[in-house]
C-alpha cells in the first residue's frame, strides 16, 4: 500500500525511519479492505509537532491533509 520515499518519490534507505524491509510503510489484507500503516498520522498533524518543518506548511502539516481529503471524499 505504501513505501517510505524521499520528497521526490525515490524509495531509498535514507527515507526509511525504522528500517522496515523493502521500505514498507503500509499493507493491505488480501481483500484490500483493511489497511495496516506504520506512520501514525493521528499523532503528528500540526506543523509544530514536527522536530522541523518548512515555514510554508502553516499551522497544519501534510498528515492533516490526509484526514481532510478523506473527509471530502466520503462527504
Amino acid at each position: 500500500a505504501f513505501k517510505y520515499c524521499d520528497e521526490k518519490g525515490n524509495i531509498n534507505e535514507q527515507s526509511n525511519p525504522n528500517g522496515s524491509l523493502e521500505n514498507i510503510a503500509g499493507i493491505f489484507n488480501s481483500k484490500k479492505n483493511i489497511l495496516g500503516m506504520m506512520p501514525h498520522p493521528e499523532r503528528n498533524f500540526r506543523s509544530d509537532q514536527n522536530s522541523w518543518h518548512p515555514k510554508n506548511w502553516g499551522e497544519f502539516g501534510p498528515w492533516y491533509r490526509m484526514f481532510t481529503n478523506t473527509n471530502k471524499y466520503f462527504n
